[in-house]
């Protein structure tokens, strides 16, 4: 307990002074990092910190692969506005050697192919082009005590368009707190902290985040599970956010979800649904997220987890 007061002292205290410095809308890049890629965690507005139990802890809080009782696979499909698509993939598994977990995961963003125009040229030359940006990661993640859990994933980013790319590398670290206390989980991450990249002639700093959540079951009896989650959240260049999150499981079997989001430019409710059943020895879990836009196409997400 005395190491959690310890970390969240620290993060209050100098962490939002540090990012409060660079809190410039518009001046970071590979934003790509921060598009949600898990249908749970985007059907309840993303609140997911305190509740990052699967393999796509790797992407929202690397601790939470500590959890990880068996081997998962995770694959998620995201329709952005524009044609955009989005493909994330990971694995995780027990590490007995290492004492811990480890994971790999895979993030890829993409579009269709467009025409170069110039100005001499307004309506096409007749050449094509894409941009494309990935970001590969590694995590490990281990329980220090039976309740406080530490995980860290260092992650290589390529960002390209046309001819021309840049490079770089990042990093997430999170912890996760069961405090025994009536379900209560705090948890906390940091995630695409590194240096500076640079495209052309530009350097940028890569959309770094600090998030702080808490999670709690009010209801767990018998078939019933609800939910319920607030993280809130201090990214690089905008604002402090808020997220609100319920989750509500049917005898482990369906799970319907509801979110909602403060201080966010196009989103702020969320809904989904989810659907688990077993295949031998081995689970299956289906996830489906819908996301409104204010002023933009609406956005679905779908995925799928096998666990054995």
């Amino acid at each position: 307990m005395k190491t959690l007061v310890s970390l969240m002292a620290i993060a209050v205290i100098l962490f939002p002074g540090i990012v409060g410095a660079q809190e410039k809308v518009g001046t970071v890049g590979a934003n790509f990092l921060q598009i949600g890629i898990s249908p749970r965690a985007v059907g309840m507005g993303e609140a997911f910190v305190p509740l990052a139990d699967d393999v796509a802890a790797a992407f929202y809080n690397p601790a939470g692969l500590g959890l990880l009782q068996e081997r998962q696979i995770l694959l998620s499909h995201v329709e952005w506005p524009a044609d955009i698509q989005l493909e994330y993939a990971a694995v995780g598994m027990p590490a007995p050697s290492l004492g811990g977990v480890v994971a790999l995961s895979m993030t890829l963003l993409h579009m269709d192919e467009m025409e170069v125009t110039t100005p001499f040229y307004p309506n096409g030359t007749g050449q094509m082009f894409t941009a494309r940006n990935i970001a590969v990661g590694i995590s490990y993640a281990r329980f220090l005590t039976d309740k406080f859990s530490f995980g860290i994933t260092t992650k290589y980013v390529q960002l390209s368009m046309h001819n021309e790319t840049a490079t770089g590398w990042g990093a997430d670290v999170g912890t996760y707190y069961d405090t025994g206390f009536k379900s209560l989980i705090i948890a906390m991450s940091t995630t695409n902290f590194g240096p500076n990249m640079k495209f052309l002639t530009e350097d940028f700093q890569l959309p770094i985040n600090f998030s702080l959540g808490f999670s709690m079951n009010p209801i767990h009896s018998g078939p019933h599970r609800l939910t319920t989650a607030f993280a809130g959240s201090h990214p690089s260049d905008n604002q402090e956010r808020y997220n609100f999150g319920l989750e509500y499981w049917f005898d482990d079997m369906l799970a319907l979800r509801a979110g909602y989001k403060v201080r966010f430019d196009e989103e702020d409710m969320s809904f989904g649904t989810g659907l688990r059943t077993s295949l031998g020895s081995t689970s299956a879990q289906i996830d489906y997220a819908y996301v409104p836009f204010q002023h933009l196409e609406q956005s679905h997400r779908l995925s799928l987890i096998l666990a054995f």
